[in-house]
């Protein structure tokens, strides 16, 4: 059996899979606005078909980037290809842009940036 988001994330927790494969991975693995920067300058090579795909490992993911979509996986975990880590171009391209807005502001319990993504509440 595949596993899924709601294998780990508690039923009725806001966000699933964009919780477990999206903010927690961002957390764990693009902790800075200049890696975030450096992974978007490569999706913009991507977007103009410089680049076929590109790749990204942290500290326990690894994401797989390419116009028809992107792929977060779990090195820690094994978990790889599964479907809830897996997001359109535009989506994870959103998503990054609203972290790295994040990380640019001040450190203060009062910083929140809500983006929305297709198929989720503000996240």
């Amino acid at each position: 059996r595949t596993a899924t988001a709601s294998d780990v994330v508690p039923a009725g927790q806001p966000g699933g899979r964009y919780n477990l494969f999206l903010a927690r991975m961002f957390q764990s693995d693009i902790q800075s606005s200049d890696h975030c920067e450096g992974i978007l300058a490569a999706m913009r090579l991507v977007e103009q078909g410089d680049l076929e795909m590109t790749d990204f490992g942290g500290n326990c993911c690894s994401i797989t980037i390419r116009l028809s979509g992107v792929q977060v996986d779990y090195d820690v975990f094994d978990w790889y290809s599964l479907p809830d880590g897996r997001f359109t171009f535009d989506e994870f391209k959103t998503a990054l842009e609203g972290w790295n807005r994040f990380l640019k502001m001040p450190k203060s319990v009062d910083s929140v940036v809500e983006i929305e993504l297709a198929g989720s509440s503000p996240a």
